[in-house]
């Protein structure tokens, strides 16, 4: 899912110079907005470049990452029209989450990466999800895990769907 180097239909999150921005919906669960800047910190922890946590939709860098539950996020309600997922079969499943690249979601908006959460919960494990895969362990807050250090940051071109939980 993740890979250092830009690949057709792969959203840079950080390359060279350019750093994605997180995008949340400042009308979503507590939760999620908790989760957006965790993974804005854990981008951060392994890259060395901050992203910018923002709430608005408007001027968003040529990358981004939108974080959010289905219904309560406009960013998520956007991106799902420019997507492939079936909305119906996640929205009926508990604690479920589909990261998806997405080329041109919004307007002047080239590509981003899609968190999209079932309920608040989905959400947050969708990014955590991320979190874990770009080289941030789940014990880095618990047992002082340092986090794998790299250069870039990009997530490869798919949709990754995960739950609900068994």
């Amino acid at each position: 899912m993740i890979t250092d180097r830009p690949s057709d239909g792969g959203v840079p999150i950080v390359y060279k110079d350019a750093v994605a921005e997180v995008y949340v919906d400042e009308g979503d669960h507590e939760v999620a907005k908790i989760a957006a800047t965790n993974l804005g910190d854990d981008i951060e922890r392994v890259t060395g470049c901050r992203p910018a946590v923002t709430g608005s939709l408007d001027d968003l860098a040529s990358s981004a990452v939108i974080v959010g539950t289905i219904g309560r996020s406009e960013g998520v309600e956007r991106c799902l029209q420019a997507s492939d997922v079936d909305v119906a079969t996640l929205t009926d499943e508990r604690e479920s989450f589909v990261i998806e690249t997405i080329e041109e979601p919004l307007p002047g908006l080239e590509s981003c990466v899609l968190i999209a959460g079932s309920d608040r919960r989905g959400t947050a494990y969708g990014a955590y999800e991320l979190s874990k895969r770009i080289g941030v362990s789940p014990w880095y807050w618990w047992a002082d895990v340092p986090p794998e250090r790299r250069n870039a940051v990009v997530v490869e071109s798919g949709t990754y769907r995960f739950g609900p939980p068994r």
